[in-house]
């Protein structure tokens, strides 16, 4: 049994139309996802969330994608280029102890310009997994939580065979509060809406990015 980890870290286009409102307090980050299209494939996720015996949420989605294999999903979570074709349209991804994992939303940025995000490569064994470091920005995330900077993600990545992979997406570090709860909330419908746009990539085509 092969298991690959990554950390899918989701700020769709359409959140950085709401920057401002977060910033001056008048959306909530816990909503954000609502709106996101491609409903159907959201959908093939399943939250197996749990609490950890040391009484911490886990939070862990799952999605199972026939007519791939592992080293598909792994090329499309460890390379710039696989990125590219289902979470962002802007990426710098380095495969190595803290790497860059990095991803900018806008269609038409580049690395470094407003938005960026500045994730880093926690752990990896090629074919097998990838650990995740998320840095949250203040602009978009409660201050409590952004400063805490205590979050990270593993994807882990199963051959169930028969040409099926179960994909597993798991978070940690989450502390109590309502910050904390609308943050989890963000990454829960966020990352459940990744997962499907991972499956549509591998079984349709990749993503088209769009200038805004």
């Amino acid at each position: 049994m092969r298991t690959v980890a990554l950390l899918l870290l989701l700020i769709c286009p359409m959140v950085f139309a709401q920057e401002a409102k977060v910033a001056q307090g008048k959306a909530d980050v816990s909503k954000m996802h609502d709106t996101l299209p491609d409903k159907e494939f959201t959908a093939k996720t399943t939250d197996v969330s749990f609490t950890a015996p040391n009484g911490e949420r886990v939070q862990r989605l799952e999605i199972v994608i026939a007519g791939v294999s592992g080293k598909q999903v792994w090329d499309m979570v460890s390379t710039s280029q696989g990125l590219r074709a289902f979470v962002a349209p802007v990426t710098d991804v380095e495969m190595k102890y803290n790497g860059k994992y990095y991803t900018n939303y806008q269609p038409g940025s580049k690395i470094g310009d407003p938005g960026t995000i500045y994730n880093t490569v926690l752990a990896y064994i090629p074919m097998e997994m990838v650990a995740i470091h998320v840095k949250l920005g203040k602009v978009v995330f409660p201050a409590s939580v952004a400063d805490a900077d205590r979050l990270n993600a593993i994807l882990a990545i199963k051959d169930l065979g028969d040409n099926r992979v179960r994909v597993s997406e798991t978070m940690v570090g989450w502390q109590t509060g309502e910050d904390w709860d609308k943050v989890y909330t963000f990454f829960q419908t966020g990352n459940a809406y990744t997962l499907g746009q991972l499956y549509k990539a591998l079984t349709i085509g990749p993503r088209q990015w769009k200038s805004q």
